[in-house]
Parts: structure tokens; sequence; C-alpha cells
């Protein structure tokens, strides 16, 4: 048991396992994001480190891409020496866009669904809309010389939809032989990458290469296709470790010649991000420091203020070195270019890279502190520019950035005084797997702060006056309503009912923002998702006593469950199968009408309660008639209304249905028989594949209910165990070996999985709102600070 006050510093995480992410309560910007989409199996520090100690933001923009996930600048400042070794570019090769017999559109797939257009500019491939698949890919061969020219360089200069690049062995007989150079996204600008480092291969090597387009419809213009490589660039670090904390990004870097820079990101405003860089060990001979990073867009520069500003259609930024100014800025169009120095711009090209060359005696002197920063609700690039302009600290900097600094860590030390305070972490019915009471209760506490950090604010550039609790804000996710692309109407319900422990106001402002987004037909736009909705709005009424918001949600609620009846499925885009039932809606949609039958009875509604209690009988009966060949037998998820075929789907889904109080044997022991059957509490999550929040926590009240207490404690044991040892807060995880997490990542999932169920091991249930004492656990935990 410990009752010592924990503090971020505390909570610090250095190695290869490391969170990157780091976000502010209300902001648009992310430093370090983890766009899922695009990063595949990698951890946060391999896709956000590198030696140049980039500078990585995200930003949630009011108006979401066609892709649906948020802006990303990747390598917005990059940090390089001069090695004073004369740098030079080679090149390799300019691939030629305007001959199409070099070139095949979609060997393995319908080429037919296709087309090109080639002309010297670039190459523009585009997938119909009518297309069997919403992608097209376009193949040529290349030799090159991989030790000389390994850098692919590329420009792409609009994006609807998504894109990216691909090799393939010369003798590959599909694609499913490509090897990923850069994966799908939806970025505008110039692009590099080492194909070398990407696939391994050295040498003189003859392959192919794939231009990928996505999105039916859509056209994607490739441009400046080129292969070049740099003899003796400048220097990246030799050396560097970064380190995460609540409150700053901390980061040590070593260089050639024996210098030694130290640095933090960290908040300095709402929207805008401090980077702060100081030469702890000077070079033996001095060597200038590269200052640079990658834009797209339309460019202005301030030479007295070191002022960088950025924008296009999609978005505005603002850099500013502070400190005496840099003086000239150069520009150049590709990343070779940039790192060998070589054919520099005056005139910045609409996409390309910036850069600063900074004197020893000025970063020695005073160092480097860079602002960028973006606009927050309806602020304009005049704001920015403004804003940042009227920063004048004088000789104060170093002690006017440490304010702003230590004014994060305040904040946060007292948020985590906030937060519900658990006495019991131990793992006492399931193998530890090396899992220890210290870790679980740190990451309990990274998982509040994790919670905060995902606190979107208001909106009016799209019409939405309220503030969204993000399905993952790091994780760029963008698949909800146009109005609120990035809340989840699942995810952020959890998010809305724990951040109620926090901030009442603004969990419910939130949870009224999406329900005033449900239409006249009862459907909220976006990804559909299994309905706690009623849940919801009780949870938060019984936090806060407030009638009138309770009774304001209502007719949303009453009028999305009628909806939620009639399309017992998952939605998303193109995926809208009317023909299909799926338990784990149906069960949750069973269970958010008994809420609401709750939310009519406090509301003086007596007319509506029968026909509700009649919609649940007849939805009750239907589940059992969906899901089950026979009363008793196997237990499906899904079930197809049209042909009459069931499917098994995942069990952890599937056993929601113990959580229902009206559900009575054949049928829960079928359930019971099935989650048996599987269960392993050796295994990550006991070796339930997909384990996602909602459906174990569904599981979990449905063994109590049944009276298999045991098991309970154990899988509530096994989700705080693996959810701790991934390191990540994940929509899922993989269960065969180790709890890797997959799909949304970070996600309000594995957050609200690791408190919730601590909360549980400590005998405390959520689910009717006011937190409620149980006897499961033999040890009574002590929790402080509802």
């Amino acid at each position: 048991m410990r009752n010592t006050r924990w503090t971020v510093d505390q909570l610090r995480e250095s190695g290869s396992n490391q969170q990157r992410w780091l976000s502010l309560p209300g902001s648009r910007v992310v430093v370090n994001p983890f766009n899922f989409k695009e990063a595949g199996t990698t951890s946060p520090a391999s896709y956000s480190n590198r030696a140049s100690l980039p500078l990585n933001i995200g930003y949630l923009a009011p108006h979401i891409p066609a892709s649906e996930i948020g802006l990303e600048f990747g390598d917005m400042m990059m940090i390089h020496t001069d090695t004073g070794l004369d740098p030079q570019r080679i090149e390799g090769g300019v691939l030629d866009g305007s001959d199409p017999a070099r070139w095949t559109l979609s060997e393995y797939d319908v080429p037919e669904h296709g087309s090109v257009l080639f002309a010297d500019a670039g190459i523009t491939v585009t997938v119909h809309s009518d297309a069997r698949d919403y992608w097209q890919y376009l193949t040529t061969e290349l030799e090159v010389d991989l030790d000389q020219t390994p850098m692919l360089l590329a420009a792409i200069p609009h994006c609807k939809s998504a894109w990216s690049i691909k090799v393939a062995p010369l003798e590959a007989a599909s694609a499913a032989e490509d090897i990923e150079l850069i994966a799908e996204n939806s970025n505008t600008g110039a692009f590099h990458v080492d194909i070398a480092a990407a696939t391994g291969w050295r040498g003189r090597r003859r392959f192919k290469l794939r231009l990928y387009a996505y999105g039916f419809g859509q056209s994607i213009a490739f441009e400046k296709l080129e292969l070049a490589g740099v003899v003796q660039p400048y220097a990246a670090a030799e050396r560097y470790t970064t380190e995460w904390a609540p409150h700053e990004l901390a980061f040590q870097a070593s260089y050639g010649d024996a210098m030694t820079l130290e640095g933090r990101d960290f908040g300095y405003a709402r929207n805008t991000v401090c980077r702060s860089i100081a030469c702890t060990q000077a070079a033996e001979a001095d060597a200038d420091i590269i200052l640079g990073g990658r834009y797209t867009g339309q460019v202005t520069y301030d030479p007295g203020l070191s002022m960088l500003v950025v924008s296009d259609s999609r978005y505005s930024c603002a850099l500013r070195l502070l400190g005496e100014s840099a003086g000239e800025i150069v520009y150049y169009a590709d990343y070779c270019d940039y790192i060998a120095g070589a054919r520099p711009l005056q005139e910045p090209p609409p996409f390309g890279y910036w850069q600063m060359r900074i004197k020893p005696e000025r970063y020695k002197r005073e160092g480097l502190h860079l602002l960028v920063a973006f606009p927050g609700p309806l602020e304009t690039v005049e704001d920015l520019v403004r804003d940042l302009g009227a920063i004048s600290p004088g000789e104060s900097l170093e002690q006017h950035l440490a304010e702003h600094r230590q004014q994060n860590e305040r904040f946060w030390n007292d948020y985590l005084d906030k937060v519900p305070s658990p006495s019991l972490f131990s793992l006492d019915h399931v193998p530890s797997a090396g899992v220890t009471p210290e870790q679980v209760e740190a990451q309990y506490y990274k998982a509040w702060i994790f919670l905060a950090s995902n606190v979107l604010d208001v909106s009016p550039e799209a019409g939405y006056p309220y503030p969204q609790l993000c399905c993952g804000k790091p994780s760029l996710w963008g698949s909800g309503a146009n109005e609120a692309p990035y809340s989840a109407a699942w995810e952020s319900l959890f998010a809305i009912q724990l951040y109620a422990y926090i901030d009442p106001d603004v969990a419910w402002a939130a949870f009224k923002g999406l329900m005033s987004l449900v239409d006249a037909s009862g459907m909220l736009g976006g990804e559909s998702l299994p309905s706690r909705k009623a849940q919801t709005a009780m949870i938060l009424y019984e936090l806060t006593g407030d009638l009138d918001a309770l009774r304001s949600v209502s007719p949303s609620i009453r009028s999305y469950l009628r909806w939620r009846v009639d399309n017992p499925r998952w939605i998303l885009g193109s995926i809208n199968d009317p023909n299909s039932k799926d338990s784990e809606f149906v069960v949750s949609a069973l269970i958010d009408i008994s809420y609401y039958i709750q939310i009519a009875q406090l509301l003086g509604m007596q007319e509506e309660i029968p026909l509700w209690q009649e919609t649940y009988a007849a939805l009750l009966h239907d589940y059992t008639t969906w899901f089950w060949d026979t009363p008793g037998g196997f237990p499906h998820q899904y079930y197809d209304v049209a042909t009459g075929i069931r499917k098994p789907g995942c069990t952890a889904w599937v056993l929601t249905g113990v959580h229902l109080p009206s559900l009575e044997s054949p049928y829960t022991d079928s359930l019971i028989r099935r989650f048996q059957a599987e269960f392993a509490p050796s295994k990550p999550f006991g070796g339930l594949a997909y384990p996602k929040h909602p459906d174990v926590n569904f599981d979990i009240y449905g063994l109590i209910r049944l009276g298999y207490a045991e098991e309970a404690r154990q899988l509530i044991e096994v989700c705080i165990r693996d959810v701790t040892r991934s390191g990540f807060f994940a929509e899922q995880y993989d269960v065969e070996d180790l709890p890797h997490p997959t799909g949304v990542r970070p996600s309000i999932f594995g957050c609200a999985q690791l408190i919730e169920c601590v909360l549980l091991k400590n005998g405390y249930r959520l689910e009717l709102g006011q937190p409620y004492r149980m006897d499961l656990f033999q040890e009574q935990g002590l929790v402080e600070h509802w």
C-alpha cells in the first residue's frame, strides 16, 4: 500500500518502449503523434525518434481530411551539425513519368478499374468510383546502386484520399510480397525514404517500384520521382537518448568532436509547443548547428523576428526562433539537397525544407529556443503572428521558458492529486509475468494523464461549440461525425464517464455535444458503434444530480435507441449491410434500454416505460433466436437474416450476453462453456482475442452475476497485468505471445480498461455512476479522492 503523493517526475519513462506523445488538455496540438494507420507494428519510440531529433507535430484541425485522420507534420524541426567535410549530392536518376511503356497498372488486380495520366511533371493514378477495390497501383522496374543512391525522393502536391509507395523483389509473384517504403497516408509535400534501410538490400539491385493510390473516385499525383544519395552529409547525432514525462519530452544528443546538446519539448501555451536546447559541451572545433525542417504550403519569413509562417488550405502555423535574430534563411526542394546544402533556394517552393545556420557563439551563449504555434478556436494566422511576435523576454529568456514548463509540471501534479487513488495493485489470482505492483500503480496514474490529455477544445469553425474527449488524440483517429470527427461513439463515452470524476462540467458538455449530432432518423454520424449513450447519461446524472442536463439529452437518446434497435451492426463508410446482426451490438442496446427506462422513471415519463419494456422483450427474443442454432447450443456473434448463416466471431465480444439480467439458462450456460474453453489466465488477456474494454467490462460484470467469482477476479487481473505489460493504451491487443497493441492506438479503451479494473480490484464498481462497494476480492482496497 502506498500513501505518498504521485508526481510527474515519478512517471518518467526512458528506453525503447517509452511513450512519446505529449498534449495539454484542450489542445489541438500533439507532439509526436502516433498515426496508427501508418505506424504498423512499430513502437512509439521507433515511429518518432531519429538521430536528427525531429520535432513531429499532429494537429487536430476542426475540418477533418477525407482520409479521416488528423494532420501530421513530421520533421517540422531537425538538428544537424556542419561537419566541414563538403557534402556532395549524388544523382541516381529521374524516373520517367512520361513513357507509359515503362509502367504497368495493377497487374495482379483489375487494371480496368483504374487509369493513369502520364506527363513530364509526373504521374497521376486514379481509382474509378465503381472499382472493385479501393486501390490501384502502378509498377515499374528499377536498377539502382543502393550503396551510392539509396534515397527515393517524391512530391505529392495534393491528396484528398491516401497513397503509399512500395517495392518488391523482381521475382515477386504477387503484391503480397511488397515491402512498404512509405505507408498509406494522406500527407502532402516532399518525401524521402532510404530504400536500403527499409529493405536491407545492398549494392546494385534490380527491383519493382509500386506507386499506390487509394480511395474510390480519387486521384493521386506523384511528382519529382528521383533517386539520389549524399556523401558526407550534415551530421545527425551519433548517440541520443529520449525521455517521456507528462509535462515534457527531454533528450540528450552527442555529436562528433565531443559536442553535447540537451533539450526539452513542452507546451508553452495551449496550442504552442516549445523546443528548448542547450549546448552542455561545446565541440573541440566549433561547428555550426543546422536547424531546419519540412513544410508544405505558402511560406513567409520575418528575419527581424526569426519567424516563419506557413499556410495552405488545411492549416496555418508559425515558427519563431526566440532570442537574437538568426538572420538568413534558405530553402531546399528535397531532403538530399537539405542535408548536403546543395542547390539552396532564396524563395520557398510550395513544399520542401527551410534551414537556418546557427553559429557557435550564439547557441553556446543563449541556446536555441523554438516556438511552434497552431490556431486555436477561431484564431487566424494573423493572431499567431501577433502573439508570437509579442513575446519579448529579453535577458530572462531561459527563466521565462522555465516558468512555462514549471507551470505545466504544477498543473499535472495538482491533477494527479484529484484522481481516485486506490491502495491495491498486486496480482494475486494470475501469474504476474514479471509485472510488479509498483509498475501497475505507475501505469494507473499514466492512464489518468492520458485521459485528460484527450480533452479537445471547442470547434466553432465546424459549427460545434462543445469540447470533445477524443478516441485517442495522439492516434489522430478522426472517423467520428463531421462536426466532431475525433469523438468515437464508444471510446469517447468511456472517456466522458471517467472524466466526470475530474471535471463533470466538461464531461456533460462533451456528452451534450455528441447527443446534439443525432439526426432525425436517430443515427449518430461517423463510425456506428455499440451503444453506451443511456448509461453515460445516467452515470453523469448520478455523479452530478443535474436533472435538467439529463432531460436535455433524453430526446436524442430515445431517438438513437429506436434507430439502434433496428440497426444492430457496425457501420463505417461503405460497410453497411442491413441483413447483418451483431450480438455485441444487440447486448449493448438491451443494456442501454434498461438505463433509458431508468431515465424515463426519473423524468416522470411513465407512459414510455411499457413501450420500452416491450421493445426490450422483443429484442431479447431476437437475440436468442439470431445467435443460437438451438437453445444452449454454440453462441455466435454474427447472423445474416437473408441467408440464415451464423458466424462465431470473438469470444470476448459474444460473452457480453452474461451481463443481461434477463438472460437465463441454457443460454448463459452456453456462453460460459465457450468462455471456459478459451480462457487461460497465463496467456495475454487470458487468451481472449481482441479484448476491447467495453466487452471485457460486461464480461466481468456478467461473470460476477452468475457466480463465477474466481474467473471474474482472474479476468480483472489479466487486464491489469497485460495493459501494464504492454506499456501502451490501445483499442485491443494481440494475445498469442505478448500483449502487443493493435487497432486504434493510443486509445481510450486501454486507458479505461486499466482504470476500471484497478478500481474493481479495490472493490469498487462504476457502471451506476456513484462508485459502490462489492465483496469480490478478499482484501478490501481503499480508494481516496472520489
